[in-house]
């Protein structure tokens, strides 16, 4: 746990990591594969997802991350991405793919999310509650590569080529932008090795 507490304090991330995993993480390598301008080894997927209804403070689990801000209503969403222990001296980097042309993904309004820590240690067990903590980076959808990039010039992101934290576990949300906000998305976890996976993932090299 040490170790965990270095990292974060170093990083600037805190309560991203939590307890030391052993390597069985869902996590998939590759010969390289180029995500807008990087190469990736391989990507990391969330183990679990579920939807945070705002106004019921209760959370569902899903295979669509629904991150969405309407009149009357928000939703954020949760993500549990276990690094697995042989990547350390590796460099991660947080990646959000949408398909809206063929694989029924909705992404309107703002198109946009900000991307914060959260203090969860297990989110298979957390029926309730975020326990939002720390905003890590503002993210836009690109429409022409289908890929949520980093808005720098909003906050200079803290989930951008990181070293990766291996033998623990990324707790993170994603909150709406702005009064009309859609960003649903159907998540990813397997990867097939053809392209980058569909939701969210981390890129490591």
């Amino acid at each position: 746990m040490k170790y965990c507490t270095l990292i974060s304090s170093l990083l600037g991330i805190a309560g991203v990591f939590s307890a030391p995993l052993y390597p069985t993480a869902p996590y998939a390598n590759s010969t390289g594969h180029l995500t807008g301008q990087t190469q990736y080894q391989g990507f990391i997927l969330p183990s679990i997802v579920k939807n945070h209804d705002i106004n019921s403070n209760l959370n569902t689990r899903s295979s669509q991350a629904v991150t969405s801000r309407a009149v009357n209503s928000e939703t954020s969403s949760l993500f549990e991405i276990p690094i697995p222990a042989n990547l350390t001296g590796k460099s991660c980097h947080l990646v959000i793919s949408a398909d809206v042309a063929s694989n029924g993904d909705a992404v309107s309004g703002s198109q946009a999310m900000d991307i914060f820590s959260t203090n969860i240690v297990d989110l298979v067990s957390m029926r309730q509650g975020n326990l939002r903590n720390i905003q890590q980076a503002r993210m836009r959808f690109n429409t022409t590569s289908g890929l949520y990039t980093f808005d720098e010039t909003i906050l200079a992101p803290r989930l951008k080529d990181f070293p990766c934290p291996a033998g623990t576990q990324l707790e993170l949300e994603s909150v709406a932008v702005g009064d009309y906000d859609i960003n649903n998305i159907r998540q990813d976890f397997i990867y097939n090795g053809q392209k980058e996976p569909n939701g969210l993932s981390i890129g490591y090299n």
